[in-house]
């Protein structure tokens, strides 16, 4: 194990306490914020299912991950409709140094999803980092970070994905 990987763990260490502490998931029906962790390419996937989330009362955070470097963004002069973060923007502990990032952990979530798969260390520091009650990953690789893991099968596309956050969601806590 490199130097960088034992500062990063370490720093991650002082982290991953950083839950609401002083409250508990009273389940989905009571919940009312959640936010979101997603890759590009799912964009419109994720904002569908943020939209059907907003209609049914909840208010919904968007945090994406874009795969490029910012010189590469500014090349290809592109622009998101959420907030996002991207390659360009790890220190050398591949810590997400971004202001949207801090606003997005600066937030408190009942419920946290993140729909990055596989190993991704900036989505997984705002895994730990994030204040949240509740959080839902789609990484066995990570699943110590997440109360719930949910797995894509091969050429399954994310829509059955959320159908199973439902159902799971709607089923833990559903006498409280």
């Amino acid at each position: 194990m490199s130097i960088k990987s034992i500062l990063r763990n370490y720093r991650l260490k002082s982290k991953k306490g950083n839950r609401g502490k002083n409250s508990s998931y009273n389940g989905y029906n009571k919940a009312k914020t959640i936010g979101i962790c997603f890759h590009s390419k799912d964009v419109l996937s994720v904002t569908q299912y943020a939209d059907s989330l907003i209609k049914s009362g909840k208010s919904v955070q968007l945090l994406q991950y874009v795969p490029l470097k910012k010189k590469e963004i500014e090349k290809q002069q592109l622009s998101f409709d959420t907030a996002w973060f991207c390659k360009g923007d790890a220190n050398w502990l591949d810590i997400p140094q971004n202001d949207q990032v801090s606003r997005f952990l600066s937030q408190n979530h009942d419920i946290y999803i993140d729909l990055m798969d596989g190993i991704n260390p900036l989505a997984e520091y705002v895994s730990i980092c994030i204040n949240s009650l509740f959080k839902i990953g789609m990484s066995s690789e990570r699943d110590s970070i997440f109360d719930l893991v949910i797995k894509q099968r091969e050429n399954e596309d994310l829509k059955s994905v959320f159908k199973e956050i439902e159902y799971y969601l709607n089923f833990i806590n559903q006498d409280s």
